[in-house]
């Protein structure tokens, strides 16, 4: 019996380029859906034989990468609707300013007036 078993799990050879760069040394820097984009394509065609293997790869690889499209939108339309609301707190504020100022200009002229 042979000791040349493959790790799978610590060391996976579908992993490592030519140079000896291991994907996990790039791919713990991304959020995990990049992460993952990165991983499939990396792997496509490396793990297992034929172009089944490499094309259910690269599936896997746009399905993360069209949720990450998916997630930045989302937050994108929620950062809008939270400066929308920002902008709308502040004129309320504004206009709250104003409204409060008109009474003090309203009180003097009725305090100053000779029917009082």
């Amino acid at each position: 019996m042979s000791n040349n078993k493959i790790d799978e799990v610590n060391n996976p050879p579908w992993y490592e380029s030519e140079g000896g760069v291991k994907c996990i040394e790039i791919t713990r820097h991304m959020n995990s859906n990049l992460g993952h984009v990165i991983r499939y394509v990396w792997r496509a065609g490396k793990k297992g034989e034929g172009v089944e293997f490499a094309i259910k790869d690269l599936n896997k690889a746009m399905v993360y990468l069209k949720d990450e499209i998916q997630r930045l939108q989302d937050n994108e339309a929620k950062n809008k609707k939270v400066e929308e609301v920002k902008q709308e707190q502040a004129k309320a504020t504004s206009d709250s300013s104003t409204l409060v100022e008109l009474m003090e200009i309203l009180d003097k002229i009725i305090s100053t007036c000779p029917l009082r």
